[in-house]
């Protein structure tokens, strides 16, 4: 059958056809002028992918898209307005898009805007004015680099229900006009630098929910007028720079979920009363100075716990964040709970640990513990596969230990960042350790003290039990953080913990003891418990009945102070020497930068660098150290010293360690004293001979000829190189010790050193000085072989000179090394 049409009907059905399409698709369009304030913002912000030519509200890329980050870029848009043919954009959600501009005042050209996501960008500038005659009712601005006040202008936004401004550089008094918010729920400021006293207008905001003023420079008390935010469910007020105490009108919150108050300022004050929040999940009061008794707390039965342990211990081990493994002998306990944010968590038999905060990304990891992403690069790697992280507070318990003195561990390894150029690797993790309370490591940076991600750092402290109880908190409150981290983990993390008791003190009334006890302790001298030989006869080693372990030197009656050359010495390969003189840099660089009370040690030298039974180095001799004044300027009226060990310039600053460091280092890499005495002659000197073959660049014929091709060229050229910066005549051009680490440790260039070409000395004395060196060297190496065919270890001999020779002051006999091989 035809169906045959008019041309007037033709007509009418193309008519028809148009106009429902128009209803089909007109609304889909987005109001011209927002299109081209989209256009604006998206340029002012940086974002520089936006294509105006497809329409916002489409739904199309690049309008909204999924990022590797798992987040949308997303404008969002109402079609749905009564009487209005023309979409509007109401929502803008930039989350982590590397944006480097500054906040778009063409805002307000987005009459029905509600809400603005610019979260973990680096946005930079102030908060424009002009946002305070828009419509918003949600902004978040987390994670940027935005500074100034935040401006009055925004009180007038009567709309705001949320306002999230933290972990930028935002500064100055908090506006009176933020009173002013008739619907203000969420208010979140914290990690930055706000300053002064809350007004008292912020009592009006009966509305709020949620507050946060974490990390900031608030002065004044935390007001009375808390408690008529009768709404409230989280109140955080960590490191605020407020002072205590806590109101005891806070009991009116009923409300609360979360109370998290914690290094309040100001003196003592009591417990605040908490019976009446019965809906209370999450309790931080640390650090606080709170005294008195915890009272009335039968309402907060989630607050409640019992540990009961019969015996006390005297070491703890915890593979934090993994389960029970065992690494070098050591059994550490499994702390594989996965409960969530803000718990209080009993674990071992003997420990147990807490965690505070909330990441703010819901991609964020909700057990708060972290399996290893990167290539990790350690020997042993079976403790840093996993850690435990937290936003802001990790602590860790240590119960029934007994009382006496600790060695505490700290394992750590950054597993969550990268070395590539993602925003994930440009976060900076920095945090403190507190251990009893007290600060041990501040503003600590886990990849720059490892050298990199994936690497190990392990930092020793000794701690003091006396209640038998030991805590050590990490905590992050913000500072120095310039970006958060992909999906928000900047706080601060830990692979494993080793708390060990330390059996020094012996108690020893008298040091004399009758030879019948020492017979006894000694089995009758039994050759089983010889360790060791001297100058002066054989070492050895005892038990007293009291289980006290002692050493004991038999006093030869053929023994003469010279065998001391020959049967003290111990056999040092490169490997060893490089390891002692890493060590005795990690120990003056502890003394100057690192320890509570800055120690300026004044008399390096050979002598006073112990070995233990690992040849690892211990400085000794304190006697003549001296507290760093503060502005490093005091100098010593007294030479104290050792000369040849002496900077030029006899100070007491660390400078003058730096140098004796230097004369240090130049022993151990050549095997010789840095002083030769000759009978009616000029002494010679290590140094001078060194800066001779440095100017005929022969540095390499200072190693030790003893050591023949068997050592790391590249390391004993680092080391010489080393050595001679720091003993550069003028001080302030001498690198810090922490500086002269990390160039031992491969992290720093070592920068060229150029001699005074004014200081010369005369090339016949130097050409005198190579060869008295090089005929010491031949003599003791004839010796050296001659002593051989009744030892035996092989290898290289530390130098004979008085010198060299006490730097390895552990008098250790052959038949030891082989049972320790």
């Amino acid at each position: 059958m035809k169906i045959i049409i008019t041309c007037s009907q033709f007509i009418f059905l193309s008519l028809l056809a148009i106009w429902l399409t128009s209803l089909a698709f007109g609304a889909n369009l987005t109001e011209p002028e927002e299109v081209k304030a989209l256009k604006d913002i998206g340029k002012t912000l940086g974002k520089k992918d936006w294509d105006t030519n497809i329409d916002p509200c489409s739904n199309h890329t690049p309008w909204s898209m999924p990022t590797v980050n798992d987040e949308m870029i997303n404008v969002t848009c109402n079609c749905s307005i009564p009487s209005d043919n023309f979409c509007h954009v109401v929502g803008i959600f930039l989350k982590l898009q590397n944006l480097t501009g500054t906040l778009p005042p063409e805002l307000i050209r987005l009459p029905y805007l509600e809400e603005i996501d610019l979260t973990r960008n680096y946005l930079n500038g102030t908060i424009p004015i002009e946002w305070g005659s828009s419509n918003l009712h949600r902004i978040s601005l987390l994670g940027n680099r935005l500074t100034g006040p935040i401006p009055r202008e925004i009180a007038n936004i009567t709309t705001l229900e949320s306002l999230v401004l933290e972990f930028n550089q935002f500064y100055g008094d908090l506006p009176p006009e933020l009173g002013n918010l008739p619907r203000i729920q969420r208010l979140h400021l914290s990690s930055n630098n706000f300053t002064g006293q809350l007004p008292e207008t912020l009592a009006k905001l009966t509305t709020l929910t949620e507050l946060r003023l974490n990390d900031n420079n608030f002065s004044g008390k935390i007001p009375d007028f808390i408690q008529r935010w009768t709404n409230l469910q989280i109140l955080s007020i960590q490191g605020s720079g407020l002072s205590g105490p806590i109101p005891s009108g806070i009991s009116f919150l009923k409300n609360l979920e979360d109370l998290l108050i914690s290094d309040l300022n100001g003196p003592d004050s009591t417990f605040p009363p908490l019976n009446n929040m019965t809906n209370l999940k999450r309790l931080d009061l640390s650090f606080n100075k709170l005294s008195g008794n915890i009272t009335e707390l039968s309402g907060l039965s989630g607050l409640t716990y019992l540990l009961s342990v019969s015996e006390a211990f005297n070491s703890l081990h915890i593979n934090c964040g993994g389960e029970t493994v065992t690494s070098e002998g050591i059994t550490y306990d499994g702390d594989s709970n996965k409960e969530g944010p803000s718990t209080y968590i009993v674990e071992g038999e003997n420990w147990a640990f807490s965690n505070t905060g909330y990441f703010f990304d819901s991609n964020a990891p909700t057990t708060y513990i972290q399996q290893n992403i990167t290539n990790l690069s350690m020997p042993v790697s079976s403790l840093y596969e996993t850690a435990r992280v937290s936003p802001i507070s990790l602590t860790y318990y240590g119960f029934c230990l007994e009382n006496g003195d600790y060695t505490v561990q700290l394992h750590f390894a950054e597993i969550m960042f990268t070395d590539n150029d993602t925003y994930s690797s440009l976060g900076r993790r920095i945090f403190n350790v507190y251990i009893q309370g007290e600060v041990v490591l501040k503003d600590f940076n886990i990849a720059n003290k490892a050298g990199g991600v994936g690497k190990e750092t392990i930092e020793r402290f000794r701690a003091r039990v006396s209640n038998k109880s030991l805590e050590i908190r990490f905590y992050w409150a913000g500072k120095g953080t310039t970006q958060i981290p992909q999906k928000s983990v900047y706080g601060p993390l830990i692979s494993a913990i080793s708390i060990t008791r330390e059996f020094k003190d012996l108690n020893l009334q008298t040091g004399l003891f009758t030879f019948r006890q020492i017979k006894i302790a000694t089995n009758n001298f039994d050759i089983s418990n010889k360790i060791g030989e001297g100058g002066f006869g054989p070492v050895y080693k005892g038990i007293l009945s009291n289980g006290t372990i002692i050493a004991v030197k038999m006093l030869s009656s053929k023994s003469k102070q010279g065998n001391r050359k020959e049967e003290s010495r111990i056999k040092l390969d490169w490997p060893t020497r490089y390891k002692i003189c890493v060590g005795i840099a990690k120990g003056l660089a502890f003394l100057h930068e690192e320890s509570r009370l800055k120690i300026v040690h004044r008399d390096i030298k050979a002598t006073n660098v112990l070995l233990d039974k690992d040849l690892n180095p211990k400085i000794s001799d304190f006697g003549l150290a001296k507290l760093d004044e503060e502005d490093n300027t005091h100098i010593s009226t007294r030479i104290a010293g050792t000369y040849g060990y002496m900077a030029p310039e006899y100070a007491m600053h660390d400078k003058a360690d730096v140098y004796s460091f230097g004369v240090v280092a130049l022993e151990i890499v050549t095997g010789k004293s840095n002083t030769i005495h000759r009978q009616k002659q000029e002494a010679l000197h290590l140094l001078d001979w060194a800066q001779l073959l440095k100017e005929k660049g022969k540095l390499m014929e200072l190693v030790d000829g003893r050591l023949g091709s068997d050592f790391n060229e590249d390391e004993a050229m680092m080391m010489i190189k080393v050595a001679l910066l720091c003993t550069n005549p003028t001080s302030n051009l001498r690198p810090t010790m922490s500086s002269v680490l990390s160039m031992l440790e491969g992290r720093t260039m070592i920068p060229e050193f150029v001699t005074d070409s004014s200081e010369k000395m005369d090339e016949m004395k130097l050409e005198e000085m190579r060869q008295y060196y090089y005929q010491e060297e031949e003599n003791e190496i004839s010796e050296t072989q001659e002593q051989n065919r009744s030892l035996s270890i092989d290898g290289p001999w530390t130098a004979s000179s008085s010198s060299a020779v006490d730097l390895y002051p552990v008098h250790i006999d052959s038949s030891y090394w082989e049972k320790r091989n």
